[in-house]
């Protein structure tokens, strides 16, 4: 049984106690994780410790930095494996000319401007307003430049208000929720990500299988994937004029843009993978259900392995 929310893990901890199936944890998010206080609050924690305790047979974390998060409060010796999240890079192959051409006219974009991209949830964490904060300094030197925000969610009134009291209304545009997210990395220049806190990052990861440099702020678990200079730059966490030095560093020399672009497409097809990260899921099912058959390297993460073909069996 391999549960992921707090939901489903309440239910199938228990299910998985009563019916003795082993129970698979995946974790997504490097929570801060603090003793409660009150005497409900430990009664509650002991009793979830319990239930992993009793039912939970291995942790898979998304991240080294998910996982180094939450050893300190695993029970017992539960192995905790990491499994990146893998991404299907032919998605992400460069589309028809011709389309491109009719996407930009759709979204307005006649200028020979750059364009710049993200796309995420719009909530406060993702840091959508530091690119709406750093774009006047980009405008100064490109104009024309233009900012695709793609996504929606409940910070969207906000940053629509930041957009019009800042006169962006020419450069800035929320796409909302868009299916062609393919096209429009292929329309981009350079994609940001100004996130605050991630389990992983599958935006940035995806923007690199589509050939793009990434910047983004610098957090523990970006610097996994994305190697500051060579794959893209990590700026300073919300310092919009850092982010916005980063992003016309990337501008101002397009053979190096083309390089990042490149080398983070390679990084992706080497190293997140979707056909190895199911290969090392499937490792960890059989070691549990066939114990001894096939047991995961939990010492190697699944970033420094390279794993070709289609795993056996499905």
């Amino acid at each position: 049984l391999h549960v992921h929310s707090s939901l489903d893990k309440g239910y199938g901890l228990l299910a998985g106690a009563v019916c003795r199936v082993p129970v698979v944890v995946h974790l997504h998010m490097p929570h801060n994780y603090r003793k409660p206080r009150s005497i409900l609050g430990r009664w509650r924690a002991g009793l979830r410790g319990w239930a992993h305790g009793l039912a939970v047979k291995h942790y898979i974390a998304v991240s080294e930095d998910v996982k180094r998060a939450h050893l300190p409060f695993r029970p017992g010796r539960i192995p905790v494996t990491v499994v990146y999240n893998g991404v299907e890079a032919e998605r992400f192959c460069q589309p028809d000319p011709a389309a491109l051409v009719a996407l930009r006219r759709e979204l307005g974009l006649g200028g020979q401007g750059p364009v710049l991209i993200n796309v995420a949830m719009m909530r406060k964490h993702k840091g959508q307003r530091w690119l709406i904060e750093m774009m006047p300094w980009v405008l100064e030197r490109y104009p024309q430049a233009r900012l695709l925000i793609v996504g929606d969610g409940e910070e969207r009134r906000a940053l629509e208000s930041m957009v019009r009291d800042r006169g962006l209304g020419q450069a800035v545009r929320l796409l909302g929720v868009r299916h062609d997210v393919p096209h429009l990395l292929a329309l981009a220049q350079v994609f940001l990500f100004p996130s605050t806190g991630e389990g992983l990052g599958i935006a940035a990861l995806e923007a690199m299988a589509a050939a793009r440099p990434v910047v983004a702020f610098r957090l523990p678990v970006l610097a996994e994937f994305i190697e500051d200079g060579v794959t893209g730059y990590l700026a300073t966490p919300e310092d919009p004029a850092d982010l916005a030095q980063k992003v016309l560093q990337v501008l101002s020399d397009p053979r190096l843009a083309e390089a990042m672009g490149q080398r983070g497409r390679q990084v992706v097809e080497e190293r997140f993978s979707a056909q190895a990260s199911v290969r090392r899921l499937e490792s960890i099912y059989l070691s549990l259900v066939e114990p001894g058959a096939r047991q995961p390297v939990a010492s190697e993460p699944l970033g420094r392995q390279r794993v070709r073909g289609t795993p056996e069996g499905l």
